[in-house]
């Protein structure tokens, strides 16, 4: 079992603290527990490293379990382990060229 909170703060904010974490020897593991207990946030980018790396544990048949998971931290999961590209809204920037400031003026009341 893998006790995060000894491991890391009760803030996991970066990458490279979940990829620290997943620096182990994985021969002969068949599975791996992570202990969420006193973990009270994650960052977006941390919850999508965790996701990839345990998907990639999950790829070499070792079943991963997380225990005691704040809702918070569940939440930002399991906006990671959806499509990256449907979390963020994106939004068309129409571009109008001005040359003078009656064609500002007429714009901007046009609004």
């Amino acid at each position: 079992m893998v006790k995060l909170k000894q491991r890391l703060s009760e803030n996991i904010s970066t990458r490279s603290a979940i990829e620290n974490i997943f620096a182990f020897d994985k021969k002969n593991v068949n599975s791996v527990i992570f202990d969420f207990d006193g973990i009270r946030l994650i960052s977006s980018s941390a919850a999508h490293q965790l996701f990839l790396e345990i998907k990639n544990l999950e790829k070499s048949n070792i079943e991963v379990k997380c225990n005691k998971v704040d809702s918070n931290v569940q939440r930002m999961l399991d906006l990671a382990s959806k499509d990256r590209k449907n979390i963020f809204t994106h939004q068309t920037v129409q571009h109008h060229k001005v040359n003078s400031r009656k064609e500002l003026d007429k714009f901007l009341l046009g609004l």
